[in-house]
């Protein structure tokens, strides 16, 4: 019998009394440690096996990484094994960085770029979601912030996107609603019209980073609002809104 991936003769199941390995276990041993099972059993250079709960050998995501022991002649070899429920935080983690490269690239009025652009999980969220609560029950903001909390804290990650408020000087706008910007340069809280066009463009490049990804999400505008006045962007007028994350199921911003 020939060896499916490097094509040398390899003995029956009867003649050397050993599990045989799929052709197809030992393309993805190939992919995983590039050496052929048949020669990584012959020359003795099979990778060291993987164990659960040994700490010495933890994958660098902090998981627990499984192995699936081949046997094949006198060697046994191990194929890491990444469980989803370990990895998922962390997988949802990268693809929220992903989108923060999606919005820091999308296009802007003049090529001015106005926009704080963070990623937030782990107890920071629970910090948030807090605020949203507490701004609910003291009739700061509409009840539907006590849902949307609720929602922030079942989410894996946290996308947060912010404009400062700053007049972009284009000349014959008036989509504020003031005269010129020097008018409105004396209602600081009032957003340029860019600014609000800039923070939209942003979000929609960064949503569909999530959508391409199959990772449910929703723009919240009461996520915005409370880390505003946990005061996360730093000094200053600011436009924001949250987008958080999750990766279940059942989507758990919808139905709620």
């Amino acid at each position: 019998m020939m060896c499916g991936v490097c094509r040398n003769p390899r003995k029956s199941r009867e003649k050397n009394r050993s599990p045989e390995i799929s052709e197809s276990i030992r393309h993805i041993f190939y992919r995983q440690h590039r050496i052929c099972p048949c020669e990584a059993s012959s020359t003795g250079t099979a990778p060291a096996l993987y164990r659960p709960n040994t700490q010495s050998q933890l994958p660098p995501t902090g998981g627990v990484r499984y192995a699936l022991v081949l046997k094949h002649n006198a060697g046994a070899h191990a194929m890491p094994i990444y469980r989803e429920e370990q990895e998922r935080r962390r997988l949802v983690r990268e693809i929220c960085e992903k989108m923060m490269i999606a919005a820091r690239t999308a296009p802007k009025a003049k090529g001015i770029d106005n926009l704080s652009i963070l990623t937030i999980d782990g107890e920071e969220l629970q910090t948030i979601a807090g605020r949203m609560k507490e701004m609910a029950a003291t009739n700061r903001a509409p009840a539907g912030f006590d849902r949307d909390a609720d929602n922030l804290l079942n989410a894996d990650c946290l996308f947060l996107i912010a404009t400062r408020i700053v007049a972009c000087r284009i000349q014959h706008c008036c989509q504020c609603g003031f005269d010129n910007c020097q008018e409105k340069d004396k209602h600081p809280k009032v957003p340029c019209h860019y600014n609000s066009c800039d923070l939209g463009i942003a979000q929609g490049s960064a949503v569909s980073v999530a959508a391409d990804n199959r990772v449910d999400n929703r723009i919240m505008r009461s996520i915005g609002k409370a880390a505003i006045e946990l005061g996360l962007f730093g000094k200053g007028e600011f436009l924001a809104y949250g987008i958080p994350l999750a990766a279940s199921g059942k989507n758990p911003f919808f139905d709620r």
